[in-house]
């Protein structure tokens, strides 16, 4: 979000005012995450949030490796059937093992 979205959703869930919420960013240098560190104990529902962010953060943590992982395997799937490929015979001729990895 912009930094004016923060400093609004900030007002929203503390009641404070404008100027007190700007400071709060300005304090944590425009890091939403950490205004919410810093001050959970203004309002209950801080907490709440910041435990959302960390299970969302891992949760898409998560997700990355798995996505690693099942690209790495397509491309090895790839790099195997195309050495599969190169090793089919040919109709005039035999397949030619020296090739073949």
């Amino acid at each position: 979000m912009s930094r004016r979205k923060d400093i609004q959703w900030i007002h929203e869930r503390t009641g404070r005012s404008y100027k007190e919420c700007r400071q709060m960013m300005r304090d944590c240098h425009y890091d939403i995450e950490e205004v919410i560190d810093r001050y959970m104990s203004i309002n209950p529902k801080f907490t709440k949030v910041s435990a959302s962010f960390r299970t969302l953060e891992a949760a898409l943590t998560e997700l990355r490796q798995e996505i690693d992982k099942a690209v790495k395997n397509a491309a090895e799937m790839v790099h195997l059937s195309n050495n599969i490929a190169h090793c089919q015979p040919t109709e005039s001729e035999g397949v030619n093992w020296e090739e073949c990895p």
